[in-house]
């Protein structure tokens, strides 16, 4: 139980856990926006069709449609915010770090240039996030240089090994939603839609 004989330790996961609850929560915030937006185009276009102006229906469709996209890029962002954030409160719950991590890095790897490029108030977190998973990692292996040898000493050792490799790569895969996005259309979009005053 490293993580209640560790103050220093137990302070950075609540800090990232805190960090992450309060994206989540903006997240939300963000994706029920675009969905009332969604909404508010899809009745403007319905009116422009009835009153025949097709060029007004064709510019809400392009905008429905960018719109659509961000939601699948925020719906994205929420997935991995969510996952990540009950990994570390597993490991906060359970005061243990020994439990494999390498789910939760590879989905902070994968969100990572996501928010860089969609939303960077976000960045912020996600960096606290790596540097929190950086610190158990290295107590991890500072317990196990410790307490059992680098090398392994019988070929069971090996097969185990070779198993655990094999169980981590299928769990990594499963942590990691998936998604079909084209993340600079989105990006692209967004920008019109602010320099003309229609998202904040």
């Amino acid at each position: 139980m490293l993580l209640n004989r560790n103050p220093r330790l137990r302070l950075k996961v609540t800090r990232a856990i805190r960090a992450l609850e309060k994206d989540i929560r903006r997240l939300n915030a963000t994706l029920a926006r675009f969905e009332a937006m969604e909404k508010e185009y899809e009745e403007k276009a319905k009116k422009a069709a009835v009153a025949g102006r097709e060029s007004m229906v064709k510019a809400l469709a392009n905008s429905i449609a960018t719109i659509r996209e961000h939601i699948k890029v925020v719906m994205f962002m929420k997935m991995c915010f969510e996952s990540i954030c009950a990994r570390l409160k597993m490991i906060f719950e359970l005061g243990n770090v020994m439990s494999d991590i390498t789910p939760l890095r590879n989905i902070v790897k994968l969100v990572g240039p996501v928010v860089a490029k969609f939303m960077l108030q976000l960045e912020q977190s996600i960096d606290l996030v790596s540097e929190t998973l950086d610190v158990l990692v290295d107590e991890m292996e500072g317990i196990s240089s410790a307490v059992t040898p680098v090398e392994l000493e019988s070929e069971e050792a090996a097969k185990i090994l070779e198993a655990i490799n094999l169980s981590v790569g299928r769990e990594a895969e499963r942590a990691l939603p998936e998604l079909d996005l084209d993340l600079e259309e989105p990006v692209h979009h967004r920008e019109k839609l602010r320099n003309r005053g229609e998202i904040p």
